[in-house]
């Protein structure tokens, strides 16, 4: 398995059907090894080529990336090594549309889930829409089973909207598209992906 895989999440109590009184008493913080591994393979998959460079940052500032790192247990070598400089320019990489999908994920976020948690996972699931792959590839999971179980978690009123999803980026960027009125663009490499294998 390769670093930033996760274990099902059925080996963490996750279930597709997941009622508000049991989030409430198993996740008012995110499992923090599912959060890491998110968050580790995100990145990884930035670093390997197979999501565009800015994934790396999470859309962070410096500092603040330096914070999840900690909080997240990961490895911050590399991060401390950049001097600001290099940092800014991968930062001036992130692309409008990026926050666009961190702020519509972060809006349908589960509100029992620790808020800082789930801004570092709508970061990631934003990031993770960039990539080539089925969304659950993107972001480390086994197939859309655990996606499906990791979205009713973390991201209640996407499940419920979006009932019997299979397609979860399309949907997903198609949901940015319609609230942006039209004004959201996504490239055309992006666009073929996403409407030909997603």
């Amino acid at each position: 398995m390769r670093p930033g895989l996760s274990p099902p999440l059925a080996e963490r109590g996750f279930s597709a059907s997941i009622s508000p009184a049991g989030i409430a008493a198993n996740f008012q913080r995110p499992p923090l090894p599912l959060l890491r591994n998110i968050v580790a393979h995100v990145r990884q998959s930035s670093e390997e080529g197979d999501l565009p460079l800015f994934a790396w940052t999470l859309g962070l500032p410096r500092e603040s990336l330096l914070r999840m790192q900690e909080e997240c247990r990961l490895p911050g070598a590399a991060l401390e090594a950049m001097d600001g400089r290099e940092y800014e320019r991968i930062e001036r990489l992130v692309p409008s549309s990026f926050h666009d999908l961190r702020r519509l994920f972060f809006e349908h976020r589960t509100r029992l889930i620790d808020i800082v948690h789930s801004d570092y996972l709508s970061r990631a699931l934003a990031a993770a829409c960039f990539g080539s792959r089925p969304l659950w590839a993107d972001l480390g999971l086994r197939d859309d089973k655990e996606l499906n179980s990791f979205i009713a978690t973390f991201f209640i009123p996407l499940a419920i909207r979006h009932k019997q999803c299979r397609h979860w980026k399309r949907q997903l960027l198609s949901d940015l598209h319609h609230l942006s009125h039209g004004g959201f663009s996504i490239s055309d490499l992006l666009l073929q992906c996403v409407l030909l294998r997603q």
